[in-house]
């Protein structure tokens, strides 16, 4: 039992009689004691940590998924446990860790990366500590373990993986893996990756440390992958996107399609050969012009297999030779599709008075150059 006197702004003078509720547990194979505090339940409360003879909280901003995880292992609980957010039970102690961050399957605070406070800033002054609920039995694991959950924008995928849900990252995905995710939701006309940052705009979920952990990302799938198990963790991937992924930054939107992806024709116009000239889309019954605008060398992959060169190609920005089109088009392919049609993002874009050279010209390969050689399924020249 405490007793506690409070003055707020000098105006009043409150009085205030607090019962401290405490669940214990001690850690064996740890140099660290543990316990929760707070709540009349045995497996919820605020999470306190003994360091320096002195029990303490922890920052709850960083203290996710794994951290609820691997206290409740540390205090017993086999089947981990899930942070709690919306309760706030405060604390008597110093603040001991105010950054931690676990792998989802820790099993012990030697797993973590983490720092004590320092003496001088172990004050915790506006800091919600860490509450969590640790599991008493295992969670059913559900037939399928991909769901869609309503967005502010679209539908966000989440994954069930190790006995959580979880997100899935979106970077370098595209129509392939969109497809098969569509697939395992019973959509088995594929379906297109929607990522709120390509319109310049922040996803709703960016740097959110209340929500579960991204725990499916850098895959890739052949095309018409039905499964997971059909696809495979990129060999590569660049340390910004590993952050991107884990800051929500590209928490993956899905629209799974109820009918089949359109097709569409392509034609090299104006070359000197078949395998050259200005690309030309029937978009519409029309014949329609495309634009250079994030026209990458995989969206030259797709339009080069369609073509039936299975080489790739290169591509250039010019003047349009072709006078009819009523717009632009704006592809965005991620290389594995097999028409046009099946590209992640198709749209169009006025014309400007003020874009001159900005029409895609292409050149596909008849035969691989012996200065080229292929990585991850694209063609580099070296």
């Amino acid at each position: 039992m405490e007793w506690t006197e409070r003055s707020w702004f000098g105006w009043d003078r409150w009085n205030i009689l607090s019962i401290r509720c405490l669940t214990y547990a001690e850690i064996s194979n740890s140099g660290e004691r543990i316990r929760l505090a707070g709540l009349n339940k045995e497996h919820e409360g605020r999470v306190e940590i003994l360091h320096n003879n002195t029990w303490g909280i922890i920052n709850d901003y960083w203290f996710g998924y794994p951290g609820a995880n691997v206290f409740c292992k540390m205090m017993g609980y086999q089947y981990g446990g899930l942070p709690i957010y919306d309760k706030f039970i405060p604390g008597q102690g110093p603040l001991w860790i105010d950054y931690i961050e676990c792998p989802l399957l820790a099993n012990d605070l030697q797993d973590c990366e983490f720092d004590w406070t320092s003496e001088k800033d172990k004050i915790a002054l506006g800091i919600g500590p860490a509450v969590v609920k640790c599991r008493t039995e295992p969670i059913e694991v559900p037939e399928v373990k991909f769901r869609l959950q309503a967005g502010w924008r679209r539908e966000i995928l989440e994954y069930f993986k190790d006995g959580y849900w979880g997100y899935v990252c979106g970077a370098y995905m595209g129509t392939s893996e969109a497809s098969m995710f569509c697939h395992q939701l019973g959509f088995t006309h594929g379906g297109h990756i929607i990522i709120d940052v390509d319109e310049g705009r922040e996803g709703q979920n960016e740097n959110r440390k209340d929500i579960a952990p991204t725990i499916l990302k850098n895959i890739e799938c052949p095309w018409n992958s039905v499964d997971l198990d059909q696809c495979s963790e990129r060999e590569w991937s660049y340390q910004d996107n590993r952050i991107i992924c884990d800051s929500h930054k590209r928490d993956l939107r899905l629209k799974c399609r109820s009918k089949p992806f359109p097709e569409y024709d392509v034609q090299l116009f104006g070359g000197n050969s078949a395998n050259e000239g200005q690309l030309l889309v029937k978009y519409d019954n029309t014949w329609t012009t495309v634009h250079s605008d994030d026209f990458s060398t995989k969206n030259v992959a797709v339009v080069c297999r369609q073509l039936g060169f299975r080489h790739g190609g290169e591509k250039n920005s010019k003047q349009s030779l072709y006078k009819k089109s009523p717009f632009w088009l704006i592809l965005k392919c991620n290389g594995k599709e097999q028409n046009v049609g099946q590209c992640n993002s198709i749209k169009t874009q006025p014309f400007s008075p003020f874009e001159r050279s900005v029409s895609v010209f292409i050149k596909c390969y008849e035969e691989l150059d012996p200065g080229m050689f292929v990585f991850m399924g694209f063609f580099v020249l070296f």
